[in-house]
């Protein structure tokens, strides 16, 4: 074996323990050289390459990066010069300093393209993305998309609760743990959160399929699907007006159980609900996340519930 696919196969971790023992010193006399590229090796073991590029795409693209970056001004800097290969193998087979220098642009160039957008406990966020597509972050959401070739590749990755209006051009992917949604230009509410999966059209058209693609539904405007008892279940309609209302604070619920309702609240206020003492019955009305108190309020008189605010944000819920 080569000493070029020796290193492309540690690099790559297609080597046992028993080849790198045996083998290690036929290829490496320096022994300090050996320990540098296995630090590099270990260090670069959880990296992936960017969705929707293949290993040589990536490496080719980088080095491309690694050749725009501008002479340094003073003489005194020593310069690694990398040939721009289109072969992996050849990059890897570089003594370690230039390993080096190629894993940490890697990690500089690439980790810049992924953006995450976190809306936290207590805070609401309206994000803008490369194409102009407006999103509305629920509280205890975050949104992660790769900006790098964004206009060819709209997909987002959502976890929580978020309301969108994308713009016509390519096609627009969100991607959430039970299913995916894709769209063309259209506005529509996702709920992904645990094992709820909810979207909802309120124009244009959207796709809704499931993880494992087992159930997939088109739906129009004011339609609705849910998952429920593992699958999507038939659209239906539903009040716009009301679902919407989220953005503005305003949060209605039928038939919703409580546990639900408290999580909502715990997003809202950013607090802690204990209502461990209270059945988990199903909730009918309304809460709206500008005042506490009058939130609890709307919550438990009806439900014949009693609420105790606690110091450090805590919030006891028993019966009356």
């Amino acid at each position: 074996m080569s000493n070029d696919e020796f290193i492309k196969k540690w690099f790559e971790g297609e080597l046992s323990k028993e080849e790198l023992s045996k083998e290690g010193t036929a290829h490496f006399e320096d022994q300090n050289e050996f320990n540098e590229i296995e630090k590099v090796v270990e260090e670069s073991a959880g990296l992936e390459v960017p969705k929707g590029k293949t290993k040589e795409q990536a490496w080719n693209e980088l080095l491309v990066k690694l050749e725009e970056v501008s002479e340094p001004e003073t003489t005194e800097t020593k310069v690694i010069q990398l040939p721009v290969y289109k072969r992996p193998s050849v990059i890897i087979s570089s003594i370690a300093a230039s390993l080096t220098l190629l894993m940490l642009a890697y990690f500089t160039w690439f980790a810049n393209q992924e953006v995450k957008l976190i809306a936290d406990f207590g805070e609401q966020k309206t994000v803008i993305l490369p194409d102009n597509s407006k999103v509305v972050l629920n509280a205890g959401s975050n949104l992660t998309y790769n900006k790098d070739n964004w206009l060819e590749n709209r997909v987002v990755q959502l976890e929580g609760m978020a309301y969108f209006e994308v713009v016509s051009g390519e096609k627009f992917e969100v991607s959430c743990s039970l299913g995916s949604i894709d769209v063309l230009g259209t506005s529509f509410n996702v709920i992904s959160r645990e094992d709820k999966f909810e979207v909802a059209c309120y124009s244009g058209k959207v796709n809704v399929s499931d993880s494992k693609k087992n159930s997939q539904y088109t739906l129009t405007q004011g339609l609705i699907t849910v998952w429920k008892n593992g699958t999507l279940q038939e659209p239906v309609k539903f009040e716009a007006d009301k679902l919407q209302d989220w953005i503005d604070g305003d949060f209605y619920y039928s038939g919703e159980p409580l546990t639900e309702v408290f999580a909502e609240l715990e997003r809202q206020f950013n607090v802690t609900v204990d209502h461990s003492d209270v059945d988990n019955r199903d909730y009918n009305g309304y809460f709206n996340n500008k005042n506490l108190e009058d939130a609890l309020k709307y919550i438990c008189d009806p439900m014949g519930l009693k609420y105790e605010i606690r110091e450090g944000g805590n919030i006891r819920i028993h019966k009356k």
